[in-house]
């Protein structure tokens, strides 16, 4: 049992450490799938350097989820497109998390709190930064480019069955 309540400690401390981890970010850093510029939008930074666009960083992780995982990200992004309760991070002064984080904008909805927030805006802005640390556990677990996902695709084919035969269809004469 103690054993037990000193690796919970040690856990618990670690979350603590990544929550206060920050990463300077060039202004002229591309992201790595569409090689625009990182600033424009919210984008995530892994400690590994590699840098996405939140949305470029979903499109990529969705074919390496499960079914069950896929339908909690979609649900999760359409709770946050509809508002979410409010808050969290502003797409256009591009918000940024590093994995491990508690989401893009965190620090902004906290701010926006400490500045005069009602308590219904403050409920959902907590409600917003839960959606998005939920949404975080599925799309930044690990980079896209050099964590164990990559590495297990490795032995995937990189046509399926159904893309190699929609090109021999398109290339039929």
């Amino acid at each position: 049992m103690e054993d037990y309540t000193l690796s919970s400690e040690a856990v618990q401390a670690e979350i603590v450490e990544l929550q206060q981890r920050s990463i300077y970010v060039s202004s002229n850093q591309t992201c790595e799938l569409c090689k625009r510029n990182i600033l424009s939008t919210q984008f995530y930074v892994f400690p590994c350097g590699h840098a996405f666009h939140s949305e470029c960083l979903l499109e990529n992780i969705r074919p390496h989820l499960s079914v069950e995982q896929r339908s909690a990200v979609e649900s999760l992004v359409k709770m946050i497109a509809a508002g979410g309760g409010g808050g969290g991070g502003d797409a256009k002064h591009g918000s940024a998390a590093v994995a491990g984080d508690k989401g893009p904008g965190g620090a902004a909805a906290a701010a926006a709190t400490a500045n005069g927030g009602t308590d219904g805006s403050r409920r959902a802005q907590h409600y917003r930064r839960s959606l998005q640390t939920e949404l975080d556990g599925y799309v930044a677990a690990e980079c896209v480019l050099c964590g164990d996902m990559m590495v297990q695709s490795v032995d995937k084919p990189l046509v399926t069955v159904e893309e190699q035969a929609e090109q021999l269809h398109q290339w039929a004469l």
